[in-house]
């Protein structure tokens, strides 16, 4: 992770390059005009272990 610009303000932010993570949730926002919006969310399955 590189030094963030602002101390205050830790978020890593690394445009056009793919960073790899290991995921549980995650969340896909489709907004265009006329208000035709609509949001996805896809969590990994988890079974319960008894």
């Amino acid at each position: 992770m590189t030094e963030p610009l602002t101390p205050e303000c830790n978020v890593d932010c690394v445009p056009n390059e793919a960073i790899e993570a290991d995921l549980r949730v995650v969340q896909n926002n489709g907004l265009a005009f006329g208000g035709n919006n609509s949001v996805v969310i896809f969590g990994k399955y988890e079974a319960v272990r008894s």
